[in-house]
């Protein structure tokens, strides 16, 4: 059986939909057309001044400690900070293209209904059944995987990145400071894995409330200015 010219254009159309918001959903999250995941170049620049060769023959011996630590720190910041950007922009997008989806499909189903064109043909019928089908589980799945929690909790995670990334970055060239304030972002750094974790998983996988707030409290308590750490800066 030949294809229809109607089942032939609703295919194209529905290729170059899928097309455009796959376009446009890598663009938004990794500003490419194409998925692209750049290293920082200050962990390029950790990884040539581990290979640079010292007079000794020690290629870590030729490095300088304060500037390979400095570097190393901000590499393993903007490494955090990308991943929590970049999970943030994958829940956004998916969350406004649940939310859009489930207002079409509503309108068109409300458009079939009153226009009855179920009693038209059984295609027709069976369009108008899976129309609300479709929409209520494009609704259950958005729910159950908590994608606007997760946009929030991403977007809180790479806020505090870059803060920490801010500091990191105006660390002091004095040795015992350095190691002070060193100590502190990587206290920091740990503490905001830990409570986007347990935030997370509340989110997840637990229903009830009072476990739900604890982990509230924790992520709360970890990105308070008593856990930030004083870092030094010269």
């Amino acid at each position: 059986m030949r294809p229809t010219t109607t089942f032939v254009a609703a295919t194209f159309s529905a290729l170059v939909i899928i097309a455009g918001c796959w376009l446009f959903f890598s663009y938004f999250v990794y500003e490419s057309y194409k998925p692209v995941i750049d290293m920082p170049h200050e962990c390029k620049q950790v990884e040539e001044l581990l290979k640079k060769p010292a007079a000794s023959g020690d290629a870590a011996a030729g490095a300088d400690p304060m500037i390979l630590g400095r570097l190393n720190i901000i590499c393993q910041v903007k490494k955090t900070d990308f991943w929590y950007r970049t999970n943030g922009r994958i829940s956004q997008v998916l969350y406004s293209y649940s939310t859009l989806s489930i207002i079409i499909l509503s309108f068109l189903t409300a458009l079939f209904v009153g226009a009855e064109l179920s009693k038209k043909s059984e295609t027709w019928r069976v369009v108008t059944l899976a129309l609300p089908l479709l929409s209520t589980a494009i609704a259950a799945l958005t729910s159950q995987f908590h994608l606007q929690e997760s946009w929030a909790l991403r977007e809180t995670g790479r806020i505090q990145a870059e803060e920490i990334l801010t500091d990191a970055e105006a660390l002091t060239s004095d040795p015992i400071a350095f190691a002070k304030a060193a100590n502190d972002i990587r206290t920091r750094l740990s503490n905001l894995e830990k409570a986007q974790a347990s935030q997370y998983f509340a989110y997840r996988f637990l229903a009830d409330g009072g476990t739900r707030s604890q982990a509230l409290e924790v992520h709360s308590d970890a990105s308070s200015p008593q856990n930030k750490g004083a870092t030094a800066v010269k």
